[in-house]
């Protein structure tokens, strides 16, 4: 067997830990950029989710704003009887046309009146002072929100935005609701993706569709 010079086995040595330290070398390069993407997909995702919820946020508080306008506006009327039942459903469904994002708009007390700016009509049965919309207003000093459920008159997943009217002596004379349909919402989170050329996740009852978000 040829023997092998002390300089050769130090070139050889040498030539190994060259190899090992450029193994390690590559292979924390590549970690670190693995750990760089992630964190960069991750603040990416955060600051996506930041834009989307402040895009929520707004189109809820344009409609509290609206509702908690109206209640005040309607009051005096109410407790006069100045404001006909007509008059008023022809109000609502002008707030409602003339603004993005509200579909329905509806009045509704304690004498089962409701009154729609669809103009739909309550089926047989409906009762005003049986809603959550109504009996969560009556029980709230400011804007209540309904837990999501299917609306008896669109027949889609909702929820309801309402507030409760009252007189100068504090009697409550009606609620005031705004329905929020959550496909809507979805659609707002959709417009948001779209403009951010990114993806997020949208879920529905039955199905989660995904949407452009990064």
């Amino acid at each position: 067997m040829k023997k092998i010079t002390l300089g050769k086995q130090i070139r050889m040595v040498f030539s190994g830990l060259m190899i090992f330290i450029l193994f390690c070398s590559t292979m924390f390069s590549t970690t670190s950029s693995i750990i760089d993407a992630l964190a960069l997909a991750t603040n990416t995702s955060l600051n996506e989710a930041t834009i989307a919820a402040k895009g929520v946020n707004i189109s809820l508080t344009e409609k509290i704003s609206l509702i908690e306008a109206l209640s005040i506006q309607f009051s005096g009327g109410l407790e006069k009887g100045s404001i006909t039942d007509s008059a008023l459903q022809g109000y609502l469904a002008t707030q409602a046309n003339s603004r993005d994002g509200i579909t329905e708009m509806y009045f509704g007390n304690a004498n089962n009146t409701l009154i729609s700016s669809s103009g739909w009509t309550p089926t047989e049965g409906y009762t005003v002072t049986s809603r959550d919309w109504y009996i969560g207003a009556i029980n709230t000093d400011g804007i209540f929100v309904t837990e999501p459920y299917v609306d008896v008159m669109s027949g889609d997943a909702t929820i309801t935005l309402s507030k409760k009217i009252l007189s100068s002596t504090n009697q409550i004379m009606g609620v005031l609701a705004v329905d929020v349909y959550l496909n809507d919402i979805q659609q707002l989170l959709i417009s948001i993706g779209d403009a951010n050329n990114g993806h997020l996740r949208v879920r529905g009852e039955e199905e989660e569709e995904k949407v452009s978000f990064f």
